[in-house]
């Protein structure tokens, strides 16, 4: 059988039990049915369907009785169960200072707590009492500011609670000096130009410095970000400075006086790139002029109009060249370098003079042993060029250039001599008359026969023979001739100035090859020569 009358639901339970407590509770309602609802009172009334329907944990932080019942479909509503709770009296935490007062260097924001939840703060900073009626706390309260003091006092309320105990701190805040200002040079006077730092041991500290011998400050000073350039030469600086930083008090003035004073660049040197004869300012050629300081890393600028250089003049880079006969040049310099005095001006004035070359001399020359004659160009200075013509011309630079001429022919030979940084010698002419030097071996037959031309042969016939060698020389008269015979000079009765006598006898003319040569000398002094090649058979 089956039993259809519903069942009961248990009763609402409560968590914490009913009873007395020392603070707030936060009440749990719970039903063994997870699908019944709870509703409850908080007004002593009995709960209905139509009550407050239990959604959540209830906040008791008074007195309170609570009435609730559970209902759930299929199920009789449970009883109405009553639970009744009481706090005593708590007392709000009192209120906490972070930081806590003490002497700060700094400024300071300081927080007011408790650890009471939702309770109100109240404070006063004038030593009276703080109440309800006090400033209310917000938010931090700032302590700013050097030389500030300031005392708080300050008070928690929450409603259903004691009032918190009073507390108070007292906050001090004396801000520290910035350190001076120090500099990087303690020298008075300094001879470069010299970048002068300025710093503070304080970090992030911010400088400001005057130049015109005022007092520097925010208002009437310069931010320092970079060392100040020192590059004014013979001017005196007076730099006063003071640092600044945030919730600290400035600092007191650092000062320093510096006085720059540039060494003088040492005035140019003159040289030569070759050193030259020369004359008081006379030169006797072209010059290159060389400009050096003895002054390392000057640069050198000059003129040579005969105004004064400056740094807009011409700047030396390479010799100067004063070239050209009559050429007269006055070089003016001045040396310049980057944190010195510019030297004193300088000036040296060069001439040049052309020397006259000396005539050439013309000679024949009596080595020579080939056809026609052989004239030789001979200067005493060195390097010089000739040039000639054989047409009655005056030679100039464009006339033909050689150390010697031969000609076959009579000619009138007009010379120069030229050299660089020389003025052109004066014309030397000689006239060149060519003998005719006509040499050749005739022969005649005295006694015997035969014929000595070239390397022709013939036989001895026995018996003593004469051939006479004739050498004929026109239109000049030879004055001395020598015979030679297989290289030994002959020198006997059989022979004179242009004919010999040739004995061929064993003792003289051997059977086998022989050679006749003479030589005879022209009126120049040039030495000819005529041979002959013969033999003699049996």
């Amino acid at each position: 059988m089956y039993d259809f009358r519903q069942k009961d639901l248990e009763d609402v339970k409560f968590s914490p039990l009913p009873g007395t407590y020392s603070g707030a509770q936060n009440i749990t309602l719970l039903n063994s049915n997870p699908s019944a609802l709870i509703y409850y009172t908080l007004d002593g009334s009995e709960p209905t369907l139509n009550s407050t329907l239990y959604q959540g944990e209830i906040e008791v932080h008074e007195k309170t009785t609570i009435k609730a019942f559970a209902a759930c479909d299929g199920y009789n509503d449970s009883s109405v169960y009553t639970a009744s709770y009481s706090l005593s009296s708590i007392v709000v935490n009192p209120v906490q200072f972070s930081p806590v007062g003490n002497n700060y260097t700094t400024d300071q924001l300081v927080t007011l707590s408790t650890e009471t939840d939702e309770a109100t703060i109240y404070y006063t900073l004038d030593g009276t009492i703080p109440t309800n009626d006090s400033i209310m706390y917000t938010g931090p309260i700032p302590v700013s500011g050097h030389g500030s003091s300031i005392g708080i006092r300050a008070i928690a309320f929450k409603e259903g609670f004691k009032t918190s105990s009073i507390t108070s701190s007292k906050f001090n805040v004396n801000y520290p000096s910035v350190e001076e200002p120090k500099f990087n040079n303690f020298t008075r006077t300094i001879y470069e130009d010299f970048t002068l730092a300025i710093t503070s041991e304080t970090a992030d500290a911010e400088i400001y410095y005057t130049l015109d011998d005022t007092l520097p400050s925010k208002v009437n000073g310069i931010l320092y970000s970079e060392p100040i350039s020192i590059n004014e030469n013979g001017k005196k600086y007076t730099i006063s400075a003071i640092a600044y930083k945030d919730e600290m008090r400035p600092s007191s003035y650092g000062f320093i006086e510096l006085d720059l004073i540039y060494p003088s660049v040492l005035s140019p040197d003159y040289s030569l790139v070759e050193e030259k004869n020369f004359s008081n300012i006379n030169y006797y050629g072209d010059i290159d002029v060389i400009l050096s300081s003895r002054t390392d890393g000057a640069d050198i600028y000059y003129t040579t109009d005969g105004t004064d250089p400056t740094t807009e003049s011409f700047l030396y880079t390479e010799p100067i060249p004063i070239h050209g006969d009559g050429t007269s040049v006055t070089v003016k310099s001045l040396a310049v370098k980057s944190g010195m005095t510019d030297s004193v001006i300088s000036s040296k004035t060069y001439s040049i003079i052309y020397l006259l070359l000396q005539k050439p001399r013309i000679n024949l020359d009596t080595t020579y042993t080939g056809p026609g004659a052989l004239v030789k160009f001979v200067h005493d200075t060195p390097d010089v060029t000739f040039h000639y013509t054989i047409n009655g011309e005056v030679p100039t630079v464009d006339s033909p250039s050689d150390i010697s001429y031969t000609t076959t022919e009579d000619v009138t030979l007009k010379v120069i001599a030229v050299k660089d940084e020389f003025k052109n010698s004066e014309v030397v002419t000689r006239s060149i008359i060519i003998p005719d030097l006509k040499s050749s071996f005739n022969t005649e037959t005295v006694n015997g026969s035969g014929t000595i031309v070239g390397s022709s042969k013939f036989n001895r016939n026995g018996g003593t023979q004469y051939y006479t060698l004739n050498v004929n020389f026109s239109p000049f008269i030879i004055s001395s001739i020598k015979w030679f015979l297989d290289g030994v000079e002959i020198t006997d009765d059989n022979m004179n100035d242009n004919r010999i006598n040739i004995e061929m006898d064993n003792v003289l003319l051997t059977i086998g090859q022989h050679q006749l040569i003479s030589t005879f000398p022209d009126k120049f002094g040039y030495t000819h020569t005529a041979s002959c090649v013969f033999y003699v058979e049996n």
